[in-house]
């Protein structure tokens, strides 16, 4: 059976950061807002395509497959710094997810679940993949 693992966004960004960070929620700069993503001291903070419900999907597979229907794709580096991340959005109950410790490429892929609503608002799922960084 597959574990759905929801969040509710807010402030249109989603957070990954390791497991015991204190305070991971960043300032973003004009820069940061044209990027789409923020990342410092081991925090990546993104920008997410709705604030509303979202499923968090988070795996580790040897190599990056692209989602079908995924409709934004960005990758960067992510050090796990001990086993397990959180993903989080701010005021949102944090969700733990186990990775090892290691260095990583993190592919975020975000995928629209239902057509928005008349409030501009729907579902999306994000996949987030840990592809392990070859030494």
């Amino acid at each position: 059976m597959l574990m759905v693992n929801e969040l509710t966004v807010s402030y249109s960004q989603l957070i990954v950061y390791n497991k015991g960070t204190e305070k991971p929620f960043l300032d973003w700069t004009d820069a940061d807002i044209q990027h789409g993503y923020i990342e410092k001291d081991g925090v990546i903070s993104f920008e997410a395509i709705a604030d509303y419900k979202c499923e968090i999907n988070v795996f580790s597979p040897s190599r990056y497959e692209k989602p079908s229907g995924s409709t934004r794709t960005f990758s960067l580096p992510f050090s796990a710094d001990e086993e397990g991340i959180m993903v989080s959005s701010v005021g949102a109950n944090p969700l733990e997810f186990s990775v090892p410790k290691g260095a990583y490429t993190l592919y975020v892929d975000a995928t629209p679940l239902e057509t928005p609503k008349a409030n501009g608002l729907f579902k999306v799922k994000y996949d987030l993949q840990f592809i392990p960084t070859k030494s």
